[in-house]
């Protein structure tokens, strides 16, 4: 029997959901003919809707936390011990400056049977990234690569004292991208608590893949005269595909004639795979080396991946066609957080991957 990966297993249970739901409605719409034919006439329906297509566009934040390449405020010599042991200096920790991106979403929503249960499909495609620089002249309180292995005559090992070496690390610089795919299908109901308000409790299926990318490089000058010394490149990758089951609510409150605000929430728990593999290069010029591999490791292992979900706004909300159609204009703040998703730092860190930011979205009911 061949192995099934996580996309197609997804594939394969987002199919048996969809040929179940149909089967199902069509033997509740028979009894309900039946029951107009010689029984209770079946009760008429508030909502004709048959279909919602919507479109996103979203413009988020995303941050995975952990990404600290570089700090200041550490002497590598004793204070007062050298002639150049200057004291030490304030610092701080250095990590990427994320950056607001677009990205969008696609979604499909078909109301099948009496009971007006609907099956919804859901894609979204976001990169996020982020990127940040550090700088020092100071070959006592300078830089301190935080990010980084470095053996013994590679360049950045002889910038780790000020006592003995002839090179300081005098900058650092990061780049971080995420590229995002998730595909949500799940099956819901509206429930009417009020004339005005509705609730939608449901239930499906989350599938994603991803993949991160950090790049950090070192660069350490001479202490005699300031010139390059040498570099370290370190490069991790990061793929990830995960698929399980979710559940939530989406809720809406109609307070005007055309104006509602809307609460969506979901928790998901997926299972998934990452596949982790980094590597470090070193040039020193002294010894006349370039690009040289130092290390390079590879990491695989299968996990729960827990997910949380939050969507808020305000919706316009306009009926034509004898209101037999709709279109909604909605804008609001969505969150998610997905636990245990940075594996750069260390084989061992289970660091979340944070996303937020402005949604907007147009919907159209028929």
């Amino acid at each position: 029997m061949k192995n099934v990966n996580g996309p197609s297993l997804f594939v394969i249970c987002t199919l048996s959901l969809l040929s179940w739901i149909p089967s199902g409605f069509a033997a509740q719409k028979s009894a309900a003919s039946s029951n107009a034919n010689g029984g209770t006439a079946p009760r008429p329906k508030a909502d004709t809707t048959r279909c919602i297509i919507d479109v996103d566009y979203i413009y988020w934040l995303a941050k995975d936390n952990g990404n600290e390449y570089a700090a200041k405020g550490c002497a590598f010599v004793e204070p007062g011990s050298t002639p150049t042991a200057t004291p030490v200096k304030d610092g701080r920790v250095y990590a990427p400056e994320h950056h607001m991106q677009s990205g969008f979403k696609v979604g499909l929503d078909t109301f099948c049977g009496e009971d007006r249960w609907d099956v919804a499909i859901e894609y979204t495609y976001f990169h996020g990234d982020a990127s940040g620089s550090a700088h020092s002249g100071n070959t006592n309180s300078g830089l301190v690569a935080t990010y980084n292995y470095a053996p013994q005559f590679s360049s950045l090992a002889s910038a780790t004292f000020n006592g003995g070496s002839d090179s300081y690390l005098g900058k650092a610089t990061s780049d971080w991208d995420l590229y995002l795919n998730v595909i949500d299908v799940d099956l819901g109901r509206r429930l009417m608590v009020s004339p005005k308000v509705w609730i939608r409790p449901f239930f499906g299926l989350k599938g994603t893949w991803q993949h991160q990318r950090l790049d950090v490089d070192y660069i350490t000058y001479s202490v005699n005269d300031g010139s390059f010394y040498g570099k370290t490149n370190v490069t991790d990758r990061q793929k990830f595909w995960g698929l399980g089951l979710r559940m939530g609510a989406n809720s809406n409150w109609q307070f005007a004639k055309h104006w509602s605000l809307f609460a969506n929430g979901a928790i998901d728990l997926l299972w998934g795979r990452t596949q982790a593999d980094g590597e470090a290069h070193d040039t020193n010029g002294p010894l006349l080396l370039h690009d040289v591999k130092i290390s390079d490791q590879d990491y695989s292992y299968h996990s729960i991946t827990p997910v949380i979900e939050f969507f808020a706004g305000l919706s316009f909300d306009w009926a034509f066609n004898c209101s037999l159609k709709k279109l909604s204009i909605k804008a609001g703040w969505e969150e998610q957080v997905w636990f245990f998703q940075n594996r750069h730092t260390s084989m061992i860190s289970d660091i979340s991957l944070i996303m937020q930011g402005l949604t907007t979205r147009a919907e159209f009911s028929f």
